[in-house]
This record gives C-alpha cells, structure tokens and sequence, in this order.
C-alpha cells in the first residue's frame, strides 16, 4: 500500500499498471537482497539514520530489506509525502498498522495498537498522537526537546511488516540458506539496539494459525478494546463465525444506535472462488477447479509469511482471488455506503 500511495492519482487510474509493477517485483529472485553491495548499502542508510539523531533497531534493517524487495532501488520519499494523495479526498485514508510491545513478553500476552497516517502517529488507547514529521524525535512531559528530521517511509515499513512473526535470522537461512555471518557482519558495522539472538518475545516453537481463525481473533480483540474503554462498537459474535466456513465479507452493525459505526471486513479466504470464475460464473472443467482449490493456510502454501518470491502463477490467482472477493461483495459494499451515507447526513 505505501508504494501505491507514491502515485497521488493511483485510484483514478488503471490499476493494472500498479499490479503489473508489482508482479515484477515479488516474482524477481530476491538473493540480490542480501548481496555483498546490498548490504554495503544498508550500513551506509543506518549509519546515516543513527548520525540524523535516531535511534537505530534490527526493524530498520528489514525496512531496508522490503524496500529491495518491493523496488529493489533507494527508495528516500516520507509517508507525509502521501499527503497529496488525499488531500483532495481522490483516494482512500491509508492507516498502517503495528505493535507497540515489551521486550520481556510476548506479543500475545501485551501488543498496544499503534498506527501511522501520512498527518500523525500515535496510540489510540491513549489518544496520543504526533506529527509524522516528527516521530523518531524526543519528548518530554509532551514537548518535543530534540527534533530529528522525518525518517524516510522504508524505516516504517520494517515496523508495519510481519517480519517477526517468525525470527529474522529463521528468514535469512529460508532465503539465502545462512544468516549468521551476514548478520555478525552488520552488527560488526553498526551498533544495533535489539539482537533476534536474544530477543526474549520470541516463542520456542512458532504456531502457525488459520487466517480465517486470526481474523476473528482481530476483531474479538477489537471489539473487547472497545467495550473496555468505553467506545462504540457493534457487536460480534465470534462463535457464530468459527461455527461456520468462512465467507468473503462480514457486515457489524447497530441498527438502534447511531454512534456504533458500521464495520465491513474482508477476510482472505477461498471460499467460493474455488468454484467460480467470477460471481455467477461457475468454473466448468476439473483442471480449473483443482487448480483454484488452493488452500490460503495450508502448510505448504506459497503465500507463507516465510515466502518472498511467488511464481507468475500464483501471484495471478492472489490477485485474482481478491478481486473475485470483492465483486462478490459488490451487492454488500454498496448497501453499505448507501446506509453510511444516510447515517451521516441523518447526524447532520
């Protein structure tokens, strides 16, 4: 989505362009990566973030590793950037999503929402926010005492990425078949605020969960938030969901009270797509519907967290099977910004 947003006007064009560019990208080997120059280039990019006044974490590395992965060039442009592509309201608000935790626990037991927006950033649970451009700067008692320059988009980008749901060093022997003389060779170059060796949040095994089953754990936690502090929110049943196959969008809604806001979700699932080449159009012949019957979850999926580099093949039916999902939910989207826009002009 970040690279998305680097074209102000991406929504008014066809999209295809911005797929096509992106298809480039993840099918490309990605060993170039983790090369002698690359590397080279990433000491030189942390060193110069940690001479700017900022503090200089394993997270920023793996910024720069997406950045090769998703360009495969310098890319310097600041989330405040995207601000000209909302400015006049011509595409969607971006959020990006991470987790403020502790050290000494996991993930699970503490994680606090933390989101960026091309304007602020900040804790929801608290309400506080800072400008963008100042974030990575320090505060004291709520005022900024030393201001570092914005820090460039890839840096976030190793927050917002789902690298440590495994370790990174698991990542690299995936990739490249070895990571400890790559990683001893950077920390010999930069001193480095957290090492993946002793990180105390990584559990011994890792659990690999349906995504069906997280996405219900992500709203049930959401809507618990909510109830906690006391902020409107419709209620979900979860155990009527995980009695059920999954489908490709939920509606939450309170018909009675105006302040709970409606929420629309889309789980990734093949539910229907398996059998349909489009929304009520079925799938005829048994080659095709083997071929779609692929299961998002399965351990030997290629779309694993651990995966960096998909064939054409199963990048095309990625992109497929999401655009299936959501003209299947056509009907559904649009009652639903029907019923929002009288809801807001009935507050007005």
């Amino acid at each position: 989505m970040s690279t998305l947003y680097q074209d102000a006007n991406w929504s008014l064009k066809d999209l295809n362009v911005h797929i096509e560019k992106l298809k480039e990208q993840v099918t490309k080997s990605k060993t170039s990566a983790l090369s002698k120059d690359r590397l080279g280039y990433y000491i030189n990019a942390l060193v110069e973030k940690s001479r700017s006044g900022h503090s200089v974490s394993i997270t920023d590395l793996w910024g720069l590793i997406i950045e090769s992965f998703l360009s495969g060039q310098e890319n310097k442009t600041k989330l405040s950037d995207q601000q000209r592509a909302i400015r006049r309201g011509q595409n969607p608000f971006p959020i990006y999503a991470s987790l403020n935790v502790r050290s000494n626990l996991s993930a699970r037991d503490f994680g606090e929402w933390f989101e960026c927006t091309p304007y602020e950033a900040g804790l929801p649970k608290y309400g506080a926010y800072i400008p963008i451009q100042h974030f990575g700067s320090k505060f004291f008692m709520g005022y900024l005492i030393k201001k570092c320059p914005e820090m460039r988009i890839s840096f976030l980008e190793g927050q917002w990425g789902s690298a440590f749901a495994a370790n990174l060093e698991e990542i690299l022997r995936e990739m490249i078949g070895t990571s400890n003389m790559w990683m001893q060779n950077l920390q010999n170059a930069i001193k480095i605020t957290d090492n993946p060796q002793t990180r105390k949040n990584q559990p011994p095994t890792r659990t690999i969960i349906p995504s069906g089953l997280l996405d219900t754990m992500v709203l049930k936690k959401t809507a618990d938030f909510c109830k906690e502090h006391d902020i409107p929110f419709p209620k979900i049943d979860v155990a009527d969901i995980l009695e059920n196959s999954l489908q490709e969008c939920y509606v939450f809604m309170d018909e009675n009270n105006p302040r709970v806001p409606i929420v629309v979700h889309f789980p990734l699932t093949n539910a229907t797509f398996k059998d349909y080449v489009s929304p009520g159009v079925p799938r005829t012949s048994e080659e095709d519907k083997v071929n779609h019957s692929f299961v998002l979850e399965a351990e030997n999926s290629p779309y694993s967290t651990l995966n960096f580099t998909y064939t054409p093949d199963d990048f095309d039916k990625l992109i497929d099977l999401n655009c299936y999902n959501v003209m299947n939910s056509k009907d559904i989207i649009l009652m639903i910004l029907s019923k929002a826009l009288a809801k807001r002009r009935g507050a007005t």
